[in-house]
C-alpha cells in the first residue's frame, strides 16, 4: 500500500503551503480519487469528514484494512464463484485489482474480469468467445 502513501505525499508536496484551508485541501484531494477509491469515498456517511486530517486518516485506514498484496497470477486465477452475483464478483475483483501492483491497464483488467465470469453467465448475457 506504499503507493497510497506516495499518493498522499505527492499531493501534499504539490499543494504545499499554497493551500492552508482544510475544506479546499479535502476537495482538491477528492478530485484525485479514481475508480474503486472514489466509490469508497462516495459511500462515506455525510459529516464523517470535518477536517483534512479526517479524510487522510479514513483514506489510509480503508486502504490498509486488508493490505495483502495481490500478485498478477492470483488476479488472473480469481474466478466468479458458483452462486456469486456478477456485482459481488466484480466488486471482489476490483478490490483485489486495487491491491495488485502489476501495472495492468484498465482495459486488460476489464478483459480479465470479464474472462473470469462463469461461462454460463456469459452465455446468458450473449457474450461469446472470439476464436481465431
Amino acid at each position: 500500500m506504499e503507493r497510497f502513501l506516495e499518493h498522499i505525499y505527492y499531493f501534499k508536496s504539490q499543494t504545499g503551503n499554497v493551500v492552508s484551508n482544510d475544506a479546499i485541501l479535502a476537495r482538491l484531494f477528492i478530485s484525485t480519487l479514481k475508480g474503486v477509491v472514489f466509490e469508497w469515498f462516495m459511500k462515506l456517511h455525510a459529516g464523517s469528514i470535518k477536517k483534512w486530517v479526517d479524510l487522510e486518516k479514513l483514506f489510509l485506514a480503508h486502504l490498509f484494512e486488508d493490505d495483502t498484496e495481490i500478485y498478477v497470477a492470483t488476479l488472473l486465477a480469481t474466478e466468479q464463484k458458483k452462486e456469486e452475483s456478477i456485482k459481488t464478483f466484480v466488486e471482489r475483483f476490483r478490490s483485489m485489482a486495487l491491491r495488485c501492483l502489476s501495472g495492468m491497464t484498465q482495459s486488460i483488467l476489464l478483459e480479465t474480469c470479464r474472462h473470469n465470469l462463469q461461462t454460463t453467465l456469459l452465455a446468458q448475457i450473449r457474450v461469446t468467445e472470439c476464436r481465431t
